[in-house]
């Protein structure tokens, strides 16, 4: 698996404007479809100053106009924020006009600001969740749904299956438990993946559900294996020179996460370094890792690195790391 994410966080010390930040995103995904990339992600945050992405269909729907093989993924999807009939529209919409390449990886989310300014009961997120999620997926295959006392049934249907179409991610055993529960793909995040990757397949087990998986690298091998595999990764003829380029930036995303205590984030300086994280590697190390692990994640624009910057590593991977790799071009 070859991805790039984004999700567009700009710090104010950055050489990129907004409008430069985003527009080099979409300029990014046509490069990541022209080389064969296999999928971009893009996630969705609300009430930031630092220009977090706050409209991933929106998003979706710049990358799938730019692209041609690339699956574009929206992860996560804060459903508990929208009214899922709506959310089923766009989602329908976007699968055909992508040829089914939309993919919409549903979380509960962790920052109460955010259901405050949308309305959402926050005590009541999982409640919400699991009602919001059961109307999407009705909605998705055809069935007609009550909304607000009107019966709805979404014109047009998406042509890939909903739950093709529609993941589950989490952090927790509860979200790995719904995810069996929907009959849904579950892709886990830290800090909890030993309790919530068995939660989902014992759910599933007992509910006889034998369709789904804890996507990722997580289940694979020993942490460092796991680690190398999950790290952002910037590629570099110089890595000692762009650590200090790029330190600041990385600094500023890991900041902004802890934050809103999203893992356990690390503090500027050394400690960046060794979190495993993030990896700077040279395009031979970049071309051992993949082999290894299977697995490469760019983020060429974590925290407002500068456009520049991130093409020198984009165009590295293209020129001195793809060549060396077993991949369909």
């Amino acid at each position: 698996m070859l991805m790039m994410n984004f999700d567009l966080r700009l710090a104010p010390f950055s050489t990129n404007d907004a409008a430069l930040h985003y527009r080099t995103a979409i300029e990014m995904t046509a490069f990541a479809d022209e080389i064969g990339m296999d999928r971009v992600q893009v996630s969705e945050h609300h009430v930031t100053e630092d220009c977090y992405n706050p409209a991933p269909i929106a998003m979706l729907g710049a990358m799938v106009a730019c692209t041609r093989r690339t699956t574009i993924n929206v992860g996560a999807l804060l459903l508990n924020l929208h009214h899922p009939v709506k959310v089923a529209e766009d989602l329908a919409v976007l699968d055909i006009l992508s040829g089914g390449r939309v993919r919409a990886t549903i979380g509960l989310g962790y920052r109460e600001v955010e259901y405050q300014a949308f309305g959402a009961d926050w005590a009541g997120r999982g409640k919400l969740m699991d009602q919001k999620l059961d109307m999407l997926l009705r909605a998705l295959s055809g069935e007609t749904v009550d909304c607000n006392g009107v019966p709805v049934r979404i014109s047009p249907l998406p042509i890939t299956p909903p739950r093709v179409l529609v993941a589950l991610g989490g952090n927790s055993a509860a979200a790995g438990r719904r995810a069996a529960r929907f009959g849904l793909l579950f892709f886990p995040g830290p800090p909890d993946l030993d309790k919530s990757i068995p939660a989902y397949y014992e759910e599933a087990k007992r509910l006889g559900f034998a369709g789904g998986f804890a996507g990722g690298p997580t289940t694979q091998g020993e942490p460092g294996f796991v680690r190398r595999a999950n790290a952002v990764t910037f590629i570099s003829e110089d890595p000692a020179q762009d650590w200090d380029l790029l330190e600041p930036y990385l600094a500023f995303e890991e900041q902004g996460y802890g934050a809103w205590g999203n893992d356990v984030m690390t503090s500027r300086g050394q400690a960046i370094r060794e979190s495993g994280r993030y990896q700077i590697l040279t395009p031979e190390q970049a071309v051992a890792v993949y082999k290894e692990t299977g697995r490469m994640r760019l983020t060429p624009l974590a925290g407002g690195i500068p456009a520049a910057a991130g093409w020198r590593s984009l165009h590295l991977l293209r020129d001195k790391v793809l060549p060396h790799l077993d991949r369909p071009r």
